[in-house]
């Protein structure tokens, strides 16, 4: 299935696309048979908002690492440190709100009712198994990461290659 879902140049991972389109509507299905449509339809969405923003304060943490760690010579106090930790500080207050926790830190923050109140243990089993999963891979296939590293790099296609282009119309397609 590995090779199935990844995209090569000039094609589409259409079988990962539709192995998530599946995963997606059984988890819709199966939620909204367990619960009402509007409360499944607000447990995945706390869920998706919860997990977005602890994103964006992961993004700005690695922002301020790569710059003190690999591209010091371009750092830019502004922009590399204040900018992400003002991301931060705005943020962390948003996620505890999302997740309906932290009463005793923020005073506006209110729990959530049920089923809603399940979304953070759901974030914390998918980041764990986030986790877990990248140590496998760290351990069994690290090129893998490496790879994953170079997917937004400007880089040339090499010497003798053209790169492959998309049909632009539906008579190149047929």
């Amino acid at each position: 299935m590995e090779q199935q879902t990844a995209a090569s140049p000039g094609r589409s991972p259409y079988v990962a696309v539709t192995v998530q389109f599946v995963v997606a509507l059984v988890v819709a299905l199966w939620l909204g048979n367990q619960f009402t449509p509007l409360e499944a339809f607000a447990l995945i969405a706390t869920i998706v908002t919860a997990v977005v923003v602890l994103i964006y304060i992961l993004v700005n943490l690695a922002c301020i690492r790569f710059y003190l760690r690999e591209r010091r010579s371009e750092f830019n106090p502004w922009l590399h440190l204040a900018v992400p930790v003002l991301g931060i500080v705005a943020f962390v207050p948003a996620w505890f709100t999302a997740l309906g926790i932290g009463k005793g830190v923020f005073s506006w923050v209110s729990p959530l009712p049920y089923p809603l109140n399940r979304a953070g243990l759901v974030v914390a089993i998918w980041f764990a198994l986030g986790i877990v999963f990248l140590v496998w891979l760290s351990a069994r296939h690290p090129e893998r990461i490496r790879e994953t590293g170079r997917i937004f790099l400007d880089e040339e296609p090499p010497v003798g290659t053209r790169p492959t282009e998309l049909p632009s119309t539906r008579e190149e397609l047929a």
